[in-house]
């Protein structure tokens, strides 16, 4: 741009300049809206465009913080540019012939005085592609990655825009990925849409806090990643109480779709944040589906680590984990809290449904196979294998479940396994650990080996009720061979609606979960057999005697 003539105070209007090359532009005379400066001059170059032939652009200018502002000698001026959709923002120069940059961010400010200021704004096209749903940014190396990062931490979100992996990605030893933006920095999240074509992205030995540190930010639409494949040996580079650390997110506040994640993951510190093999924190509104964590290892290095899930550490309100698969191994220290399998801890009324996980958990307290520690929302239809291990509140499903004056419901769950604590008066559940205030559990199957600790119950271990009520228990079953502190259950405490379910099986489900049952350990330890009682049910039976 060139100012001419600051004798007089100019002021501007908002315009708009369209198109490669040089442009004339009008400042209005303060006071005198008749009186017009000539010379003005805004230049953009688009090398990519202008090879093209095709002149994508709409670069907008704005002098002062509003639409009119007086321009004296002296006055420090801060133009800024915004670029459409298909170019990034360059930086500003002296002169279109200039190496050298004043400023890389979409703001730059100068002084002007009494002789005319040249400032020469450059937009550019980075990768392939124009950034639309029909014609996506195509990321093909690691250099165009690297430049991604770039963007974003300078401060370009990228929402609106498209991006699409076209190859395998790999780092090399010595220069791992470390992530696309940064965690707790304003503007530097991504908040686009990734489609990672069904390709992967190996981030080598890293310290980061995932592939996306923050994807989405609050107010975005449609931040999404998806059909991608992320392998890592990661360790979390924030160390606060709210680190949110994940494999493909730190912190999602948008979606993630069909995405795995392979390798192992650790943080020193999640106590007010999270930590998943997906994301670390699904903030509100929310989704995570379809998703698998592969044969993932989380783990902690110290004992300030709290809201650990296979899938999610954390999610929001009205947020929902789907379709999702964990397998692998999550081992927390001894001091550790809020562990699941899927989802470490439930604040908000949000949903986990048809989810798996198949891992053995180790912890403190509030650890469940699917989720840690629940005060709102639905777990439905969910199941787990595995073996866990903690002091207190530990449940198949869920390790603690505490709804104050909230709405919890798990219904139609299965889990399979061992549950252990050698806790003084631990809470043991073959479905919940503790179940605390109104909520309803329902249709669920325990059909663990062994529940061992001091308050064991084959569907819930502990009932507590509050002002507004207790739980309800409906349709549950427990198999008959499970050990509860290496005894047989007593039968006369069986009930579909109690605390222990019943023994009673369908024919059909019978020769699922002993077909289950012996995959997990082998020939089953009791005799079991399967009489009908009449109604067309059967119930199970078993001997005294080792076979």
């Amino acid at each position: 741009m060139q100012l001419h003539s600051a004798v007089r105070q100019w002021a501007t209007k908002c315009w708009k300049v369209t198109g490669a090359g040089v442009h004339e532009v009008d400042f209005v005379a303060a006071g005198n809206p008749t009186a017009y400066l000539d010379n003005m001059r805004f230049v953009t170059t688009q090398t990519a465009v202008a090879a093209s032939g095709d002149a994508h652009t709409d670069t907008r200018v704005q002098v002062g913080e509003t639409d009119v502002s007086a321009v004296d000698p002296g006055t420090l001026v801060t133009f800024t540019a915004t670029c459409t959709d298909g170019f990034v923002f360059g930086g500003w120069k002296a002169s279109a012939e200039s190496d050298e940059l004043l400023a890389s961010t979409q703001t730059c400010s100068i002084t002007v005085y009494d002789e005319p200021v040249s400032l020469y704004a450059f937009a550019a096209q980075p990768w392939e592609g124009s950034g639309t749903q029909e014609d996506p940014y195509r990321i093909a190396s690691i250099a165009d990655l690297d430049k991604l990062d770039g963007f974003v931490n300078g401060g370009i979100t990228f929402e609106g825009s498209f991006f699409k992996l076209t190859a395998d990605l790999q780092a090399s030893t010595d220069a791992p990925i470390a992530g696309i933006g940064s965690q707790n920095t304003a503007g530097k999240s991504f908040c686009g849409v990734f489609d990672g074509n069904g390709k992967t992205i190996d981030m080598g030995s890293t310290t980061c806090d995932g592939l996306f540190p923050t994807l989405g930010y609050t107010g975005a639409e449609g931040a999404l990643v998806k059909n991608l494949t992320v392998v890592a040996d990661a360790t979390a580079k924030s160390t606060s109480s709210q680190s949110k650390v994940g494999i493909i997110a730190g912190m999602c506040r948008g979606s993630i779709e069909n995405c795995t994640a392979k390798g192992s993951l650790s943080a020193s510190n999640t106590y007010d944040g999270g930590m998943g093999a997906i994301a670390g924190v699904l903030a509100s509104e929310g989704s995570v589906t379809s998703c698998t964590a592969d044969d993932v290892t989380l783990a902690n290095t110290t004992d300030g680590v709290a809201n650990v899930g296979g899938i999610c550490g954390v999610y929001g309100y009205n947020s929902h984990i789907a379709s999702c698969t964990f397998s692998g191994n999550i081992s927390c220290g001894n001091k550790t809290r809020r562990v699941g399998g899927i989802l470490g801890t439930s604040s908000y009324a949000g949903i986990v449904r048809d989810c798996t996980a198949e891992t053995d958990i180790a912890g403190a307290s509030e650890l469940g196979g699917i989720v840690g520690y629940l005060t709102n929302g639905t777990v439905d239809s969910c199941t787990f294998t595995g073996a866990i291990s903690g002091t207190t509140h530990l449940g198949g499903i869920c390790g603690e479940a505490n709804s104050g004056s909230n709405d919890i419901a798990i219904a139609d769950c299965t889990a399979y396994g061992s549950i252990a604590s050698e806790t003084e008066s631990a809470n043991v559940g073959g479905i919940v650990g503790t179940a605390a205030g109104p909520m309803t559990i329902s249709n669920c199957k325990a059909l663990q080996t062994s529940l061992e600790g001091d308050n064991c119950g084959r569907i819930c271990g502990m009932v507590e009720t509050n002002w507004y009520g207790g739980p309800t228990f409906e349709n549950n079953e427990a198999i008959a061979t499970m050990l509860i502190n290496d005894e047989l259950f007593d039968e006369s405490y069986a009930g579909a609606d109690g605390m222990d379910g019943a023994t009673r099986k369908s024919p059909q489900a019978v020769s699922i979960e002993q077909e289950r049952y012996d995959k997990m350990v082998g020939d089953a330890p009791f005799a079991i057999s399967a009489a009908s009682d009449g109604d067309g049910a059967l119930a199970f039976s078993s001997s005294d005697e080792l076979v």
